[in-house]
């Protein structure tokens, strides 16, 4: 399915085809992948059923140096294979590719992740600021709280995210309605959570220009076999993790 990623995002056990935009080329997705933020939809096909299957763990752009050694700001609107980020990702995409089960695979990511980050700190200004950001807190505000000036807000969005502060915004604000239309499903009016738009018509506009179709399309055409589990560090230097399934 179409959608902008609120944040980066390793894609698991994909069957079919994808192109990004403003290409015409279709690619075999390879199994464990990495998406930076986007800005406009990728096009995912399955030659034989019309759609792609996969799950997803979403980790947040400020955490995402820690788990692949990349930083978020090159990756917006691509997608690269981990295996070649970094030897421990190369070891997990063998073990994927030769036996993949789905709760198994998640597991095992999960488990990478964990040991990836286990030793590592990470800058807890950046953090706050990107989670300012998509919190729609004003940019003055947002500097003022990391005790830095809006500039420097700014070149710290492009660099971890590849997008300026109001795209970004734009992106999650739309990331945040597709997680609820997904958490609904068809029986759930749309309409119900557009508080984050000026209105309604400001809703589908912006829904159509990031997803190619209306809210209520992608509702009622969303696949339940999309599973997405958002990965981020919790506690200090010690590096644990929480996932949280949607």
């Amino acid at each position: 399915m179409p959608l902008a990623d609120i944040v980066c995002t390793v894609n698991l056990g994909v069957i079919g085809r994808y192109r990004m935009p403003g290409t015409r080329r279709w690619q075999v997705f390879p199994r464990v992948a990495l998406r930076g933020i986007a800005s406009a939809p990728s096009e995912g096909r399955d030659p034989r059923r019309g759609a792609i299957r996969y799950a997803s763990i979403v980790v947040a752009p400020w955490a995402l140096p820690m788990y692949t050694g990349l930083s978020g700001g090159p990756l917006a609107n691509r997608i690269i294979y981990l295996a070649d980020a970094a030897p421990a990702w190369r070891a997990l995409s063998a073990r994927l590719q030769a036996a993949f089960d789905g709760d198994q695979a998640l597991q095992a990511v999960c488990d990478t992740l964990a040991r990836m980050v286990s030793a590592q700190s990470w800058s807890q200004r950046v953090a706050q600021v990107l989670d300012d950001l998509v919190a729609d807190i004003p940019i003055a505000d947002v500097a003022s709280r990391a005790a830095l000036s809006p500039r420097r807000v700014h070149q710290l969005c492009v660099a971890h995210t590849g997008h300026n502060p109001s795209s970004y915004r734009q992106i999650a604000r739309f990331g945040r309605l597709t997680q609820a239309l997904h958490a609904g499903g068809a029986s759930t009016s749309w309409s119900a959570h557009v508080r984050d738009y000026a209105d309604h018509s400001h809703a589908i506009r912006e829904f159509r220009r990031l997803a190619t179709m209306t809210p209520r399309a992608y509702a009622a055409s969303r696949p339940a076999m999309t599973r997405t589990f958002s990965i981020a560090p919790i506690g200090g230097a010690a590096g644990r993790t929480k996932a949280l399934a949607s």
